[in-house]
């Protein structure tokens, strides 16, 4: 009888106890990145994401066009002269804004299904202000205009001058600009987030999402939890023991789970880059940004998986107690 009681414990736990605990824990190390901003904010405002926004390098050569507005560009020329007219911190503090916006407008039912309404101004401002700046770089590096820009202008200049800027578009540098002028005044200054057409209209929003997540991680580590005492109870018939068993069953999932949060924390950077000297110059930088990114990201799984270890380390203590034959000895 034992044996099967053994054996339908471990039943218990393998194919229902176990999954459900990692789901429930896994929900309630998530918390943090559905709750709110502060996360993502934290990550923005750290001096290495603002390091890695300075240390990007331009695509090679041999990279891809660009098509922007049907104009298919030189990638590494429009990165670049980008690059060069958009400050790091511009950048920083437009996705901080949208993080937010995201947070605060999410949390309302979708109106048209937009979730949300993205707010691109200052960019477009600095790219409007830089348009000058932004040509004279393009083509400094690219040292061609683009095929389609070139049709455009050859409906508003004689083909003399068309020619002539074919030949040395710096020289009509200014001409050019403000055509990029009038085509980034009619870019909208917003960005809407739609969701999927056959998502229905306000089913779905980031308070309802919050609070399903919220709930399924106390459901699920409950349900877990009523499991592995019930596949305790059905292995054991001493409460001393029972309890060892429980702490034994945690161990699991919770080692699992911090193991998840300690993973970040074993990269070594440094290791990998003298491992592989040819990697390019942002790499290593890109390295050092994922390895912080992740240790902010994680350290809820590593906070929760902590805390589920030691409760079952205190549960797996009850051995130590003697039992009742062993103390009339």
């Amino acid at each position: 009888m034992k044996p099967l009681r053994k054996l339908i414990g471990v039943l218990i736990f393998v194919f229902a106890a176990l999954p459900l605990g990692l789901g429930g824990l896994a929900l309630l190390s998530t918390r943090t990145l559905v709750a709110g901003p502060e996360v993502y904010m934290k990550i923005l405002d750290d001096e290495r994401t603002d390091s890695l926004i300075q240390t990007i390098e331009a695509p090679s050569e041999e990279s891809r066009p660009l098509r922007i507005e049907g104009y298919e560009l030189d990638s590494a020329a429009v990165f670049s002269a980008a690059k060069q007219i958009l400050p790091p911190r511009l950048v920083i503090d437009t996705l901080k804004t949208n993080v937010d916006i995201f947070f605060t407008q999410a949390a309302n039912p979708p109106q048209d299904n937009v979730l949300a309404v993205f707010d691109l101004g200052e960019l477009r401002t600095q790219l409007i202000n830089e348009s000058g700046t932004a040509v004279r770089l393009y083509l400094e590096q690219s040292k061609e205009l683009p095929a389609e820009l070139i049709n455009e202008l050859a409906t508003q200049v004689p083909p003399a001058v068309l020619q002539d800027i074919k030949n040395d578009p710096l020289k009509y540098e200014t001409q050019i600009a403000a055509v990029l002028q009038a085509k980034l005044k009619e870019m909208p200054a917003t960005l809407p987030f739609k969701l999927p057409a056959d998502v229905p209209a306000g089913s779905v929003n980031l308070a309802s999402i919050q609070k399903s997540h919220l709930k399924g991680s106390y459901i699920s580590s409950l349900t877990a939890l009523a499991l592995l005492l019930a596949a305790a109870f059905i292995m054991k018939n001493r409460w001393p023991e029972r309890a060892v068993q429980l702490g034994n069953f945690l161990m699991v999932p919770g080692f699992i789970i911090l193991l998840g949060g300690v993973i970040p924390y074993l990269i070594n950077p440094t290791g990998l880059i003298r491992q592989m000297p040819e990697l390019p110059f942002l790499v290593p930088q890109l390295i050092s940004w994922l390895k912080f990114a992740g240790q902010t990201l994680m350290r809820p799984f590593l906070i929760t998986g902590g805390v589920t270890v030691v409760i079952a380390s205190g549960l797996q203590a009850f051995r130590f107690i003697p039992s009742h034959e062993e103390e009339q000895d």
